[in-house]
């Protein structure tokens, strides 16, 4: 197993502010902190310390803590040639910012997958707060800077911004299935079997959601096939086998992003297979009201969010669904507000099993964006609705059958 790196951001950048560099390189499966997130979460699980290349003080207790625990202390040189590969590369000489200090072999070796890492399997857990996407570019700005600091981000990035209610750790919900009556989506076996010659799946070495959430070695997902949806923009978004079928929302499931270097040979054979492209509908085009709107995923890989679905046709157009349509968040957004976008795509991660209101003290929600709601508290358990939903996910989901 390669090196996995979580890096720990140190002074100021000239290209990027710690918060958005932090979420760039998030979006490329390498876990990321700010020095303020570090301070106030108590964070001890990284192994990489990124200089910064406009200001950079060695003498900081986050730096001298580096040198004490031998941790490889890299320049702004790695983090741009990862980015521009969109994953992490291998720590050369040039990549270091004290070539006398630090030992290539460390950021390189690899590691036994059954022993994992040590410290992240010793990770102190933690109250996170959301200060760790919202840090000032030194991490020093108060609480009313960084809200600023947020707005502005999301006005000139709409795009970059994180999926609301995504949790770092998945939990795992004790289902009860009967699996005699595994539920078959014929409507979506339909969309996969126009691909007349497949591939209709793609295997990949890790799950996305491991990647994402940084799970130790021993304990990722490997070797996990997942079902092909469609290819927008680059991108391929992808859905789990294994999600629960809800009876309520029978189409909705848990998907991912997978950028190209993720895709392997299986993005040309399905181009050439004349696999499904998606192209990014307008705000004017959801011509309904999220409750009513047939959801099939919320695809994310921690800065785009993508939601897929079908709007019902008018009376004038006939009635019935309408064909499968492709929207981003900020398009949503626009429409129906911030906060109420947010929080339907939170309930819907809830309803997935990602993050749990009820234990908010101890599985906190991550993203920045959800600031101001998670300050009101308002939970997915608020309305009888939603309530019972809720309640019921445990008892009547049903299992979508493996792909074969």
């Amino acid at each position: 197993m390669e090196f996995n790196p979580i890096v720990a951001l140190s002074g100021t950048f000239t290209t990027f502010k710690q918060a958005l560099l932090r979420r760039k390189l998030n979006a490329i499966g390498i876990n990321a902190y700010t020095t303020e997130a570090i301070k106030k979460g108590n964070k001890t699980n990284w192994n990489v310390l990124l200089a910064g290349d406009k200001t950079f003080d060695e003498t900081t207790e986050l730096v001298l803590k580096a040198k004490e625990r031998k941790v490889p202390i890299l320049n702004t040189k790695w983090a741009n040639e990862s980015l521009k590969s969109e994953g992490p590369v291998i720590i050369k000489p040039e990549h270091l910012w004290d070539k006398k200090y630090n030992p290539t072999e460390i950021g390189n070796k690899k590691k036994d997958p059954k022993k994992g890492d040590p410290k992240k399997n010793n990770k102190k857990k933690g109250k996170q707060t959301d200060d760790e996407d919202m840090p000032d570019g030194d991490g020093n700005g108060s609480e009313e800077e960084e809200e600023e600091e947020e707005e502005e981000e999301e006005e000139e990035e709409e795009e970059e911004e994180p999926a609301g209610g995504i949790k770092e750790e998945v939990v795992e919900e004790p289902f009860q299935i009967d699996l005699k009556k595994a539920d078959v989506d014929e409507e979506r076996n339909a969309w996969y079997n126009e691909i007349k010659k497949g591939p209709r799946t793609i295997n990949l070495g890790v799950h996305p959601a491991d990647v994402f959430n940084n799970v130790p070695d021993n304990k990722k997902r490997q070797d996990y096939t997942m079902w092909i949806e469609c290819v927008y923009n680059g991108y391929m978004i992808v859905t789990d086998p294994k999600t629960k079928v809800f009876v309520e929302v029978p189409h909705f499931r848990d998907a991912y992003l997978l950028s190209p270097n993720m895709q392997g040979d299986k993005r040309s054979l399905y181009a050439a297979a004349s696999g499904h492209s998606m192209v990014k509908q307008d705000n004017t085009t959801f011509t309904c009201q999220l409750n009513e709107f047939d959801l099939w995923q919320i695809a994310y890989n921690g800065r785009i969010c993508l939601i897929m679905g079908r709007v019902p046709r008018t009376e004038e157009d006939g009635g019935g669904r309408g064909s499968l349509g492709l929207w981003t968040r900020s398009d949503l957004q626009k429409k129906f507000g911030a906060k109420e976008t947010d929080e339907w795509i939170n309930r819907a991660f809830l309803g997935l099993g990602h993050g749990d209101p009820d234990e908010d003290a101890n599985h906190y929600l991550t993203n920045g964006v959800l600031k101001k709601w998670k300050k009101s508290r308002v939970a997915a358990t608020n309305t009888p609705e939603m309530r019972t939903r809720y309640q019921r996910r445990g008892k009547i989901a049903k299992p979508e059958p493996a792909p074969k």
